[in-house]
């Protein structure tokens, strides 16, 4: 009797669980209900480069602003070299400024590394800024020297290996850009050329001084060795420029060189399997210096001109041209979706924090909130590298939560239910997009919320404190075609953006 009661509880307890877990798969597998939300700070300078806080004082106030994942971005190589044609190795003169390479590669992971055994309830992802290409036009004798693209830069984020930032490919940084001896550099020999010339002039001298006249020994010798000698050193000076300096894949006299040199770094840190995000795409700057003049201009056009990277900055600098509603960014969804562009690219906040302001306001105004299992740094780098992630702008982006972004299938079989950065398979079906959301304190804000496909927005909706929406997208039922929703919201001091969500109806 006792025995069947427990085989009885058994079998209850076996019907429990087939209903529970039949009650998250038709729940579709949400990634709500899988993943937490992880509020991080990208993109930030410490002390070793241009910033005003040491990395276990930015530790500190990101966990009093309730930040649980930290990226900081030290600028990488901070060095400007200007030579003078034909001598450019040799007539030069380089300003170099802190950075991670100046401090010392290994000392600057061992650091990241340090902070994280602190904080061990935080996540702290090694990183850094660089600016991977800079080119000058003008001369200096003219008055004219511009030093273009110093501020256009690419954050470089997950590199572990110390070998892997070694070899950054980067503007100065000759173990990232040299290139192997090969035919086509045989005309750089001339010098050599050159100093045999000065050689045959020495020996020729000799000679002369053997058959001159007694009296003419010292007017016959001159003139040879002393041309002898000046081509042997013009000859030693130009092998030094042109081949004992090791040549380069680019180097800041390339006016020419376009996106190069960026999809070059982009290449490389894909291969080194790290992140590359495109920082304040939409910033310019211009400096008059007197002698010398800096400029960068906004850098939209690059985005479309480059392939593989990870993603960009989308506040401060990257919304206005780049990330509003039928803006660069979806012309980017779209040609992935088109099948032009082989990845997609994906939006992060970019806080460009290093001296200036106080890092505190700059954390409650600004906020890119990834969806991860469990706190980790490898699920961070996952949110980042697949686009789990959202990003909220303003003074009240602190209070504001976007419980669900998702797309499920209808009518439902089976795992049907996508968040962002994934890809549901919607052949036969009609797609059904759910934004639910709210504010900590349940203040009440009035907000636009705007669903955007396929570059265009087709449909707003009106909320107020917290907002539950499903809505059915009559036109998502069709055949091969791949198509993205992402979400923008405007309030009160309050602007955030998710990224996209894809459908493809060719897929079962």
């Amino acid at each position: 009797m006792n025995l069947q009661k427990r085989r009885n509880q058994a079998i209850r307890h076996l019907i429990s669980g087939c209903i529970a877990l039949g009650s998250i798969v038709s729940q579709g597998l949400c990634a709500e209900a899988l993943y937490i939300q992880v509020p991080a700070a990208i993109h930030i300078s410490s002390t070793i480069s241009e910033g005003k806080h040491t990395m276990l004082e930015i530790a500190e106030i990101a966990r009093k602003n309730d930040i649980k994942a930290v990226i900081i971005t030290d600028f990488y190589f901070s060095c400007i070299e200007y030579g003078i044609w034909p001598l450019r190795n040799v007539i030069s003169r380089r300003k170099e400024f802190n950075s991670v390479f100046t401090y010392g590669i290994d000392k600057y992971l061992a650091s990241v590394r340090d902070v994280q055994r602190q904080y061990p309830g935080m996540v702290f992802i090694p990183a850094v800024e660089t600016a991977p290409f800079y080119y000058w036009e003008g001369s200096v004798f003219k008055n004219n020297l511009t030093l273009h693209d110093w501020h256009k830069h690419i954050l470089v984020i997950g590199l572990d290996s110390s070998e892997s930032y070694r070899r950054l490919p980067v503007t100065g940084n000759s173990a990232g850009l040299a290139m192997p001896f090969a035919a086509s550099d045989l005309p750089r020999l001339w010098p050599l050329l050159v100093i045999a010339a000065g050689i045959a002039f020495l020996v020729a001298s000799g000679i002369k001084y053997q058959t001159c006249y007694a009296g003419l020994r010292h007017f016959c010798l001159v003139p040879h060795f002393i041309a002898g000698a000046t081509l042997i050193l013009i000859g030693m000076l130009f092998t030094y420029n042109n081949f004992l300096v090791c040549p380069l894949k680019f180097t800041q006299y390339q006016s020419s060189a376009g996106v190069a040199p960026y999809q070059h770094l982009i290449d490389y840190v894909k291969q080194q399997g790290g992140l590359t995000f495109w920082a304040h795409p939409e910033a310019e700057n211009r400096q008059d210096l007197g002698m010398l003049e800096v400029e960068t201009r906004e850098y939209t056009g690059d985005l479309m001109r480059t392939e593989g990277y990870t993603g960009f900055a989308v506040f401060y600098e990257g919304y206005k041209k780049i990330g509003c509603a039928g803006c660069a960014w979806d012309e980017l969804l779209v040609s992935y979706c088109k099948g032009t562009r082989n990845t997609p690219v994906w939006a992060i906040g970019g806080l460009s924090f290093d001296e200036s302001g106080s890092l505190e306001e700059y954390l409650k105004d600004l906020r890119t909130v990834l969806l991860v299992r469990r706190l980790s740094k490898e699920e961070v780098l996952g949110a980042l590298a697949s686009g789990r992630m959202y990003v909220a702008r303003g003074s009240n982006s602190g209070g504001f939560v976007l419980d669900e972004f998702s797309v499920k299938a209808t009518p439902s079989n089976g795992l049907q239910q996508r968040t962002m950065g994934e890809t549901l398979a919607l052949k036969g079906r009609t797609a059904v997009i759910i934004i639910k959301g709210r504010f900590l304190h349940g203040q009440e804000f009035p907000l636009k919320i705007q669903l955007i496909k396929d570059a265009k927005v087709i449909k707003t909706f009106e909320a107020a404190s917290s907002f539950d929406i499903e809505y059915l997208d009559e036109t998502s039922r069709g055949e091969g075609k791949k198509s993205y929703y992402r979400v923008e919201f405007q309030g009160r001091d309050l602007t955030a953006i998710t990224n996209p969500i894809f459908t493809d109806t060719r897929l079962n």
